[in-house]
Formats: structure tokens, sequence, C-alpha cells
């Protein structure tokens, strides 16, 4: 019979969450100790074309890591090493806190994309909702600023300026799932 915490784990163990959001990496580190929890950031845009074969759209392929409050340590050197490996990039984030934060802004604006149901193009031709994109951007800046994480108020912008260099065409992940 198991006597032991089922959520124990080896002192080498770590965990690195790369679900979109802010508060999981606290409610893992609730689970499993803080101590074995780092922060991660997921750049990789692509879909399921079908089963077992995945669709890769835009650079960059990366995955943004660090300790929560410590950014740099020698367990992420030593992860990054166990990463590298060809067309993938895993690298050690400064602030990994601020970089959740820039990842939920961008997610605020992508949700405009779920409520519109249309992929780039049709957000675009109606600027309305192109607006409504940033605004959406905006409000999680504002939000961040106002909890201490220093996003620059230009963020909104610079997501725009990159989605106006992919196709029409164009959805994000959180689109492509709900559809």
């Amino acid at each position: 019979m198991f006597t032991g915490n089922l959520f124990q784990c080896l002192p080498q163990t770590v965990i690195i969450p790369i679900q979109n959001g802010i508060g999981h990496v606290e409610k893992i580190a609730g689970v499993f100790g803080a101590e074995h929890v780092l922060g991660g950031v997921s750049l990789i845009m692509g879909d399921v074309a079908e089963p077992g074969i995945v669709q890769h759209h835009l650079a960059p392929d990366t995955l943004e890591f660090s300790e929560i409050n410590v950014g740099h340590s020698s367990r992420c050197d030593r992860i990054e090493e166990v990463l590298a490996v060809s067309g993938f990039k895993a690298t050690v984030c400064p602030n990994i806190v601020e970089r959740l934060w820039w990842k939920l802004a961008a997610y605020s604006g992508v949700g405009v994309f779920c409520v519109v149901q249309g992929h780039k193009g049709v957000l675009w031709a109606t600027p309305e909702t192109k607006t409504l994109y940033r605004q959406a951007i905006a409000e999680a800046v504002t939000i961040s600023q106002a909890m201490d994480i220093p996003l620059a108020d230009s963020v909104p912008d610079k997501y725009i300026a990159k989605l106006d260099t992919v196709p029409s065409q164009w959805k994000p992940s959180m689109w492509v799932a709900l559809e």
C-alpha cells in the first residue's frame, strides 16, 4: 500500500509549465513545492493539421524559462543544455514573470479573434475590431503596470506591427482550438 505523498518529487525534479495566463505557477508550486517549479513561456506558433502532424506557422520556436524570483541559475543552464535540439531554442529569460504578463497581454488581444471568429484578414478589414484588439492588449499592459510588472506602453503597437507581417489567413492557436 502506498503511504507517501502522491505528489512528492525527487530532489532534482523540475517542472516548467508553459500554460498561458497568470497564477498557474503558484498553484503548481503549492502542490509540488516552489523549489521544483520554474516559469515558462512558449513562443511556438502552430496547430495540429491532422493527428500526428503539427503544422508550424511562424518563427520563433522558443521556450523561455527561468527561476521565478531569481532569474538565471546554474539549474537553468543545465536545462538549457538538455533542451538544445535542432530547430528548437530553449533560452533562459532574465525576468520570466514579466514575460508571463507579456504573453497574457498577447492573449488578451487573441481573445478578439475568438469573439469575432475570424482570421487576421477579418479583424484587420474592420477598423473597430483592430482597435478592439489593440485596446485588449493595452488593458492587460495597464493591469501589469498596476501590479508593478513593467510592460512598456508600446506593447500593443508592437503586437499590431508583428501581425501586420503575417498572412491575412493567419489565426491564433486559441482560435484554431476553438474551431
